[in-house]
């Protein structure tokens, strides 16, 4: 290794310590206020407590590591049933800057330090999915958060991918829209990391073996990613949710070929870009 490399090597990592520093005190600013909000307040106001500190969480997350979330489309009005391809732990705090809702996520990030403890402040709905039998309480969980006027977004492809392609629909996941007038929207993101860092398939996915520590820790020395959201115009609707399953999973593939088609291109944005928090 060159001097040049190792000095940059060096600078990396203590990028990478900073950011992680200001993430934690963050984090557990957030904690605070929002948990004393909870024990404090009631219904609406509680509400509106939670949305604010974890879209701000959110942000300021997404910031710290260099972040910059582009939406195009508009966000649907609430409340709303919203399916959307994954890739990663990030993808719930690239939606939540975006979007006011509640997330279905796997059981496993209730589990996680600090972030599962957050994340169940914020009313998050979990789901194991190796058990079928978790889908019934969970879809009821959705249906009765639709009814008292919140929305829901979730993954239904039932696990993280690389982002080269839509993995198949679970049908069951979307019983719910099914079985209402709801409709599904569906909204497609898609990663970019700088020239010369690891490509997002590898440095932002996470899926496989990845193990949370160390993937974490190399996404802390990033220079920075692009995160960029495609919500399509109308939503689906379909009586049968194993149609249903095969028209979202069809519309988030277009979704995503026209963002990469897309890339880079001014014309084509339609709403707020994040500018990202340099460190």
């Amino acid at each position: 290794m060159t001097a040049d490399n190792l000095r940059y090597s060096l600078w990396r990592r203590f990028v990478a310590v900073l950011r992680l520093v200001a993430i934690a005190t963050l984090t557990a600013v957030i904690v605070v206020t929002l948990a004393s909000g909870r024990v404090m307040l009631r219904g609406g106001a509680r509400r509106r407590w939670r949305i604010w500190h974890f879209r701000y969480w959110s942000r300021g997350v997404c910031r710290l590591l260099g972040g910059r979330t582009t939406l195009y489309g508009s966000v649907p009005d609430a409340p709303f049933f919203l399916a959307s391809n994954h890739l990663s732990y990030l993808d719930i705090l690239v939606l939540a800057q975006q979007l006011t809702c509640v997330f279905v996520s796997k059981a496993e990030v209730a589990q996680w330090p600090v972030v599962g403890f957050l994340t169940r402040l914020a009313d998050t709905l979990y789901i194991d999915r190796a058990r079928r039998a978790d889908i019934p309480a969970t879809n009821a969980a959705s249906k009765a958060t639709l009814q008292l006027g919140d929305s829901i977004a979730l993954f239904p492809d039932g696990t993280s991918s690389a982002g080269d392609s839509v993995l198949p629909i679970r049908a069951p996941l979307l019983q719910v829209a099914a079985s209402s007038d709801i409709g599904v929207n569906t909204a497609a993101i898609h990663y970019q990391t700088a020239a010369g860092d690891r490509p997002a398939s590898h440095a932002i996915a996470y899926y496989g073996d990845h193990v949370f520590g160390p993937h974490l820790w190399q996404l802390l020395h990033l220079r920075g990613f692009t995160a960029t959201i495609k919500i399509a115009d109308t939503p689906l609707h379909d009586t049968d949710r194993k149609q249903l399953a095969i028209r979202v999973g069809s519309q988030l593939r277009e979704l995503l070929a026209r963002i990469k088609a897309h890339a880079g291109d001014p014309a084509y944005l339609r709403s707020q870009t994040n500018e990202p928090l340099s460190l």
